[in-house]
């Protein structure tokens, strides 16, 4: 039986312990005995380079003129001497994963991954350091190289620094090229990408905290795994919390596959200089080359503060909850809708929204349900189950699907609304992302409001044959692409962190499911993507903590014009 039980990912800390020792030497033949960062290369350096005389390795000029200009180390005939580069950032920290099956093993490769490797050396002045790793559920081959060499009996390949490169590394990337192209581990097919990374991650990679964190995920076509070790969203947790302490600013991913969800999904979520190429529209080298001022921009401004916030704000807010109408939601509904003795969560939100932004004209708040196909805006309790009657009417205005806020009748018309009753099969993100374009909806969301969306479920999110990128995509069109335009809150089952996932939690309301899949989608809004445990029984507080969030976005947001 090939890996995917949950029991074959809840000791991952041990796993990595059982293989620590697997190794695979990697010796330079062409520098066994000459020290760190000697030139020894046999082939000559690229054309136009010059050999620095301190570091035995090439160095490009990174003072003015573009990334391409070269130091000859001579006056020119007008100019003078070249002026010294200026180091961008310190230490990069790069975690290369490869599927045995990926189409990159041929001699070509190590010149493609060179040339990306000596750009950001050359162009930042960094160490770069790069763990190389497969796919699998070992969590690396250790690579050590010969000890006078390079990085001295450890598994970690620097490739220069100080721009100077180390011509030796390419013979020890070569090895490692070599010895995964014939992989086979026991882990499985080196198709676990996510795996791969994290693995060595938990394994202390890297040692120090770098200025940046690059993931960098070469795959024949998608991570393939399925357990709860697979989900991108707990894979983009666990690299920000392990790699560079949940610092956004320090981290930035770069994938590679064909019709590879998981792996897009996981870049989307890091941040705004990672990218996902698909390996029929792209080669591994032009990926590469568009992707690489990526990770310099990176490099530069991993320590850039906050700039301080201009004077702006919403007028307008457009809250689209998504409520599971399955019967074992009773208890959350009651408790988001007020009913059954408990406080009414949802009209103490809006009451602080307008105490907490003065200049909020008015708000939308608009219900559908976790049910396939359930996109249009309800204007009836028990929807889409029931059939819509006079008795089931929620009493809003008789020109929209949509309640408009704040009203005396607020409270009474969100709890109608909120009574949704559905089937157990749940699409709730797919809904969500539909809604938002459906034509029986439009007006409900403003081209100058903030969107906020709320989910609320026991299970996890279905339905997808629609990927999760695509759900991304789809809400991020509806705001006319700005992630300042929304805040999107998932309330489910904790999905744990990935050497930990959870399973069935219990809490005051019953039980749940954990929501990877969801998770994963949420986390692809970044800082605007917000999840709470369903679990922790306290719907007050999730809003009180989703209500900061919300005014946060609106005072941040500035309408066109």
């Amino acid at each position: 039986m090939r890996r995917g039980t949950l029991l074959d990912i809840v000791d991952l800390r041990a796993l990595i312990v059982a293989f620590a020792a697997v190794t695979v030497s990697c010796t330079s033949t062409s520098a066994t005995d000459a020290p760190s960062g000697a030139s020894t290369d046999s082939n000559p350096p690229a054309t136009g380079t010059t050999t620095d005389s301190q570091s035995g390795g090439t160095r490009l000029d990174t003072s003015g003129g573009g990334s391409d200009s070269l130091e000859t180390g001579e006056d020119s005939a007008s100019t003078g001497p070249a002026m010294p580069p200026v180091q961008l950032c310190e230490r990069i920290a790069i975690s290369l994963v490869v599927d045995p099956d990926a189409p990159v093993f041929a001699p070509p490769a190590v010149s493609v991954y060179g040339k990306f490797f000596d750009h950001i050396v050359t162009t930042t002045g960094a160490e770069v350091r790069i763990r190389l790793g497969v796919g699998d559920r070992q969590p690396m081959l250790h690579f050590r190289l010969t000890p006078g060499v390079n990085a001295v009996d450890g598994p970690d390949l620097i490739w220069g620094r100080d721009f100077a490169l180390f011509p030796e590394a390419r013979d020890a990337l070569g090895c490692f090229l070599e010895q995964a192209d014939v992989f086979e581990g026991p882990g499985g097919d080196g198709d676990a990408m996510f795996e791969g990374l994290v693995g060595p991650l938990l394994d202390g990679f890297p040692a120090s905290p770098p200025d940046v964190a690059a993931a960098m995920l070469i795959a024949r076509a998608d991570d393939e795994v399925n357990d709860a070790a697979s989900r991108p969203g707990l894979a983009s947790e666990a690299f920000l919390r392990l790699a560079v302490n949940d610092d956004r600013r320090r981290a930035t991913a770069f994938a590679w596959g064909r019709d590879a969800d998981k792996l897009e999904t996981f870049t989307l979520s890091i941040g705004d200089t990672s990218a996902y190429y698909d390996r029929l529209t792209w080669s591994l080298s032009a990926a590469l080359e568009d992707w690489r001022d990526n990770l310099v921009i990176a490099c530069i401004e991993h320590d850039t503060p906050t700039p301080p916030r201009m004077p702006g704000g919403c007028e307008h807010v457009d809250i689209l909850f998504v409520v599971d109408g399955s019967l074992s939601m009773n208890e959350e509904q009651a408790a988001l809708r007020g009913i059954n003795g408990m406080p009414p969560v949802f009209a103490e939100f809006t009451d602080a929204l307008l105490d907490s932004l003065t200049d909020l004209q008015d708000f939308h708040v608009g219900v559908i349900s976790s049910q396939p196909g359930d996109v249009v805006l309800h204007r009836h309790s028990d929807q889409p189950q029931a059939s819509p009657t006079a008795a089931l009417e929620c009493a809003i205005p008789p020109d929209t699907n949509w309640i408009v806020g704040p009203n005396p009748d607020l409270q009474a018309q969100f709890a109608c609304l909120a009574a949704t009753l559905a089937n157990t099969q749940e699409t709730t993100a797919v809904n969500a992302a539909a809604a938002l374009h459906h034509p029986a909806n439009a007006g409900f969301l403003r081209e100058d409001s903030v969107l906020f969306i709320v989910m609320l479920t026991d299970e996890d999110t279905q339905g997808l044959d629609v990927p999760r990128a695509e759900v991304h995509r789809q809400i991020m069109d509806a705001v006319g692409g700005s992630l300042a335009r929304v805040v999107v809150l998932s309330i489910a089952g904790d999905p744990g962190t990935f050497e930990s996932p959870k399973t069935v939690c219990q809490g005051p309301y019953g039980g749940a499911s954990p929501g990877r899949r969801l998770t994963s989608i949420v986390r692809t809004f970044r800082d605007h993507g917000l999840t709470q445990d369903i679990c922790g029984g306290d719907l007050a507080a999730v809003f009180d903590t989703a209500l900061a969030d919300v005014v946060d976005a609106c005072l941040d947001f500035h309408p066109e014009g």
